[in-house]
Formats: C-alpha cells, sequence, structure tokens
C-alpha cells in the first residue's frame, strides 16, 4: 500500500525505518524558497533517519540545510491485538522513542529556543482527543483562548474512538517543544481543533467515499497553510459541494504562542477560492480515485 501510495500525484510518502513498528514513519522538512530547486516541489526534502533497536546505539541524520517547518508522519496501526487493551491500536512505544530522538536530532542543529514549528499527522486519534468540554455549535463555532478548558473550534459529532491504552504520544509532543498542532482521521464525523495545554489536536474532517459518512454533513478536508518562515500556521475546511465552500477559519498559532483570539479578522478567506491542488484532489476523490493524505 505505501509503494501505491508514493505513485499517488502530490504525493511525498515514505515507508520509513524498518527497525520501529509500522509503516509510513518518516519526516519531511520545508526549507526556504532558495531551496525549492534543490529540493524540489514547494522546498519539501526527505529526512534521512535509521533507528535501530533502542538497546543499540541509534542514528539520525541530517541533511546540513535548516528547514523551516516539520511535518511528521506516524502510523497509528488498526486493531488492537492486546487482551488487556482491546479495541483500537496506538502509536507503539518505539514509535514514540523515533519521534523523541528524531525530534533532538532536529533541536540539535538549532537550539531548543529556535527550532522550527511542526505537525504531527496520525490515522487513530490519541486518547487526548477525547479531552473536549462540549461538541461545538456549527462549522464556525469559537472556543475560549488558550486555558485548557478543552473547547474546540469545530464540530464533533461522534465519539471519539482512541485507544484504551496510552503510549505517551502526546507527551511527547509536548516535551519536544517543536510539534505545535497534530491531525486525526478515524472519526469521519468529527473535524475540530482541541487547544490542550498549547497544542491544537485536530481532525482531518471526512473527505473520501469509500467509507463511512452522513447525509447531513458535506464531506469535507482540512488545509493548512504556513506562513511567515513557519511561524504562523492558519487552517480551515473546504466542503465537497460545488462552491467548495470554506468554513471554519482559525489560526492555529502564531510564533510560539496560541493566539488569544483563534480566529483571524480582517484577513477571512471566506470567499477566497480554492488553491488548484485542493480542487484537484476534491475532483480525483469524486472520479472514485483512492487517495492517500496523512491524517485522513
Amino acid at each position: 500500500m505505501i509503494m501505491s501510495a508514493k505513485d499517488l500525484p502530490y504525493s511525498l510518502s515514505q515507508r520509513g525505518p524498518l527497525g520501529i513498528s509500522g509503516t509510513g514513519n518518516y519526516v519531511l522538512r520545508i526549507f526556504d524558497h532558495k531551496h525549492r530547486r534543490r529540493h524540489g516541489y514547494l522546498g519539501l526534502d526527505e529526512f534521512e533517519s535509521e533507528f535501530e533497536d533502542e538497546d543499540e546505539d541509534s542514528e539520525i541524520n541530517l541533511k546540513k540545510e535548516k528547514g523551516r517547518f516539520t511535518l511528521y508522519f506516524l502510523d497509528s496501526g488498526a486493531y488492537s491485538f492486546s487482551l488487556e487493551y482491546p479495541g483500537w491500536d496506538w502509536i507503539k512505544d518505539d514509535q514514540v522513542e523515533w519521534f523523541r530522538q528524531t525530534s533532538k536530532a532536529i533541536t540539535s542543529q538549532y537550539g531548543r529556543d529556535n527550532v522550527p514549528n511542526a505537525l504531527a499527522f496520525f490515522h487513530i486519534p490519541i486518547p487526548e482527543y477525547a479531552l473536549v468540554e462540549n461538541g461545538g455549535d456549527d462549522d464556525d463555532d469559537e472556543g475560549d483562548d488558550n486555558d485548557g478548558s478543552g473547547r474546540i473550534v469545530g464540530n464533533k459529532t461522534e465519539g471519539v474512538s482512541a485507544p484504551s491504552y496510552n503510549s505517551g504520544m502526546f507527551e511527547a509532543f509536548f516535551e519536544s517543544k517543536d510539534v505545535r498542532a497534530t491531525t486525526a482521521g478515524h472519526d469521519h464525523l468529527n473535524d475540530y481543533c482541541l487547544d490542550h495545554r498549547g497544542i491544537n489536536l485536530c481532525y482531518g474532517g471526512g473527505l473520501g467515499y469509500g467509507s463511512y459518512g452522513s447525509a447531513s454533513i458535506p464531506r469535507r478536508s482540512r488545509v493548512f497553510e504556513i506562513r511567515n518562515r513557519g511561524n504562523r500556521v492558519d487552517t480551515w475546511k473546504r466542503l465537497d459541494n460545488e462552491e467548495m465552500t470554506l468554513v471554519g477559519e482559525q489560526t492555529l498559532f502564531v510564533g510560539k504562542k496560541v493566539p488569544s483570539s483563534k480566529r483571524p479578522g480582517s484577513g477571512s478567506r471566506s470567499k477566497a477560492s480554492p488553491s488548484r491542488v485542493t480542487q484537484d484532489i476534491f475532483e480525483r476523490v469524486r472520479q472514485g480515485t483512492q487517495y492517500v493524505m496523512g491524517g485522513l
């Protein structure tokens, strides 16, 4: 499956290291515009890593150029084979350790105060996604400021299907100081972002037609816009209707802080047209093309 994903248009998917659980644990770094020719489309480049058994030496190889932003991808599995923790699978301990070492290697390039911001993508939500206080009112629901209350921006229309075992992935994100937001899929009727301890836990929204949905909830996909050399990330969702309506716009963070207002005010894109790439992806989904994207 990973080989098929790698061949899809716009795909930068990688198999990832062989020495840890799952397939598709990898990192992409986003570079300055001046590196575009050297590192390809949108300045993206593969992060070279080799992860050995945790009892042996581990090696993380970084390219000399310093990136402006980091994208982590993690395989969250499918079903648990544990009698003690039945239900959904989870990101395993060796994957958490791989993330810690990879983040540490990136941090060592910059220093802890200057490490690039990052997003993390996985399919099954980690348990912290369930820490919501309410379900939101509509696509434009605005939660409280960053007070750890568990309020959300977006919709919680079904329960959170998280694993019963917590492997500590969120704590690893929190301690790394680079991951500012995460994206999960799995629960197709949820599309919210939950601010938990300064990290936004987001759903990608249900886009594909190959699994369950709701006739009353249009298919949708979350878009992230990285700005200001990686120091600001805005996000919104596009609905799969004729207008490809934009909903749920919010600013996830500016610099190292979650903004006091999660909504961007005068910079609203509520009438902006979707990008060419977004239009193309939606068209492929409508035609039944299997499309694999992180967090969906």
